[in-house]
């Protein structure tokens, strides 16, 4: 995913991703150093939607991957949905991959500030340029935030404090008298249930679930069934 190689990436953006997710299936053998290897690695696994485009292409990564999904949830906390979501993973994955192309932000009036939408490109953002904690900390989306190392030792600003196990002082009482209203029960027509003829995750001897064929002959039982009544 290098600036230096935009015919590649173009290429990329116009492909079958199945095909290109394939061409990365040796890239260890690329790394002959155990030291190098070490600190790269090739493993696709996380939400598709937050999932950094190095590690879509199994072309090795590091830590920093962890920062683009930083951004992807700065994004969707601050947006309200994710950047690159679709209903098809593959197009997820293509979105994630050419990001350039398909990276952008609510055009609303005071949607994003400014400070917003500079940290989160520079987040969702090539490895080389993706900035890591220090510069996270310095930006000025951060202004009077301070972060300190003493975080888990302060003091809470509400404290839960409980008698015993089954201590209730937190929630509001409920009278033990309440009426509690008996719900009808609801008859299913046969034609309902036929709806859901051989739907079921039993497995047969063979390993397969419920033929088309048995779930058909169950549909005309019903039929019969429901014409002599």
């Amino acid at each position: 995913l290098s600036k230096r190689d935009p015919e590649w990436l173009e290429t990329l953006c116009r492909s079958n991703l199945d095909e290109i997710f394939d061409d990365g299936a040796d890239t260890q053998s690329r790394f002959k150093d155990r030291k190098e290897r070490r600190a790269i690695f090739f493993s696709t696994v996380g939400s598709p939607a937050y999932i950094a485009p190095e590690v879509l292409l199994g072309r090795g990564y590091t830590y920093s991957c962890d920062w683009w999904s930083v951004g992807i949830i700065l994004y969707e906390m601050l947006c309200g949905y994710p950047p690159f979501f679709s209903d098809s993973k593959n197009v997820t994955a293509k979105k994630i991959v050419c990001f350039k192309e398909y990276l952008g932000f609510p055009q609303e009036p005071d949607a994003l500030s400014s400070e917003a939408v500079d940290l989160i490109s520079h987040l969702i953002a090539d490895p080389e340029e993706r900035y890591g904690f220090e510069e996270i900390l310095r930006h000025p989306f951060f202004n009077g935030v301070t972060v300190t190392d003493s975080i888990r030792h302060e003091t809470a600003p509400f404290y839960v404090e409980l008698s015993h196990a089954k201590d209730r002082q937190y929630f509001e009482p409920a009278p033990d008298n309440a009426a509690i209203q008996q719900q009808p029960l609801v008859t299913v027509s046969r034609e309902d249930q036929a709806v859901f003829v051989g739907f079921t995750s039993k497995l047969t001897d063979r390993g397969q679930s419920t033929t088309l064929s048995g779930a058909l002959g169950r549909f005309h039982e019903l039929q019969d069934f429901s014409e002599e009544d």
